[in-house]
């Protein structure tokens, strides 16, 4: 019985590290906001505060980004996809206002 509580403690922990990794360094929004930090630098949009930002994005949206930033070779060109992800998010709530939907 023992054995059979220490396994599955052992795997909570492995799938709450693992959970971990996946959000801080593999999941789209980690990688999207590594890349902009990397081109930007810290003091132009720090990871942490990106990750803050994209929190409320819906996860289709965070993916569309990341597959914009991704290649993207300098930090305009990155900033360049998440200012027209805002716009296209303006648009459709201010086209929603307009029609009362």
């Amino acid at each position: 019985m023992k054995k059979l509580a220490f396994t599955i403690l052992l795997l909570l922990c492995v799938g709450g590290a693992a959970s971990m990794v996946y959000t801080q360094y593999a999941s789209p929004q980690a990688r999207l906001c590594t890349t902009i930090e990397n081109q930007c630098g810290a003091d132009v949009l720090p990871a942490d505060g990106c990750r803050d930002a994209m929190a409320g994005l819906p996860s289709d949206e965070v993916a569309e980004l990341a597959r914009c930033v991704e290649p993207s070779g300098s930090c305009l060109e990155s900033l360049g996809c998440i200012s027209g992800s805002a716009a296209r998010r303006f648009g459709q709530g201010f086209a929603r206002g307009v029609s009362g939907r």
